[in-house]
């Protein structure tokens, strides 16, 4: 039997049990917000990647709908095509505020 300060999931003892539950609080929300995101967006956030996700969530979720459109994107990319010049022209300050994170944006999962 373990002990009552030990967390079998990362194998670690605490000082207190406010930092048990603290921790603990942490990793419910965690685990939550990775479900939501699955649900919501449906999108699949590993947990190695949820910091990033997180950090930059209000920047990812506007450019959602146009992910398809975003994986043949690069930095200064010349449109020829009126259907990618239309969905470029309307979305060009989102594009321009992910161009920094968009390898780590076309490398996540989504559900169909």
């Amino acid at each position: 039997m373990p002990a009552k300060l030990y967390n079998i999931y990362d194998s670690t003892y605490y000082d207190s049990k406010d930092a048990m539950l603290d921790a603990r609080r942490k990793r419910t929300n965690k685990y939550a917000k990775i479900r939501y995101y699955r649900k919501k967006f449906n999108i699949v956030v590993k947990p190695e990647e949820y910091e990033l996700f997180t950090s930059n969530f209000h920047r990812i979720k506007k450019v959602l709908d146009i992910k398809n459109f975003l994986r043949n994107h690069y930095v200064d990319k010349i449109y020829k095509d009126a259907n990618d010049m239309d969905i470029y022209s309307k979305n060009y300050q989102n594009i321009k505020n992910i161009e920094d994170i968009l390898p780590f944006i076309n490398n996540l999962e989504t559900i169909e």
